[in-house]
């Protein structure tokens, strides 16, 4: 599947440059694409691209900031950090197949818009760091986002930040 995320993305450079590309695209590359298209796939699959761009831009958002509790400065320690992303279990190399190859296309095309800057986090966005979707959170006794800034409320998800 990274093969083909590898190809996915070259195809993406060469219609937004309009050119050839010369050189591959380099693997670190390619998998924090991937990464970011996993996250982007399992948890907004099947919302509209705008909503697939807020997921996106909430992930970068921790990357940015570089915390041991997010799993540091790369897309996929964030993505694959414990805990963080119901969608995403196990690791990098864990054989994971998209269902869906049109949602698939959609989630690396949003993921390469949002990586490469081509979308960049506005307003509130740029402080959000955490989403749930209230129609299938299960909160539990305590609630994780009660201590948290509430940010936005994009087509299924909420947004929030820290205070």
């Amino acid at each position: 599947m990274r093969l083909v995320c590898a190809y996915a993305l070259a195809f993406l450079c060469l219609c937004s440059t309009g050119s050839q590309a010369t050189e591959p695209v380099p693997q670190r590359l390619a998998d924090e694409m991937y990464c970011l298209a996993r996250v982007v796939y399992g948890e907004a699959r099947g919302l509209r691209p705008e909503s697939q761009v807020d997921v996106a831009l909430s992930v970068m958002n921790r990357v940015f900031l570089n915390r041991r509790d997010f799993g540091g400065a790369t897309v996929c320690g964030v993505a694959f950090y414990p805990r963080q992303y119901s969608s995403i279990k196990g690791r990098l190399e864990d054989g994971w197949q998209p269902r869906d190859p049109n949602a698939w296309f959609t989630s690396l095309t949003v993921a390469w818009r949002v990586y490469t800057k081509r979308v960049v986090a506005k307003g509130a966005m740029r402080k959000a760091l955490y989403f749930m979707n209230p129609d299938i959170a299960d909160p539990g006794p305590k609630r994780w986002f009660a201590n948290l800034r509430p940010i936005l409320w994009s087509q299924a998800h909420h947004f929030y930040g820290e205070y």
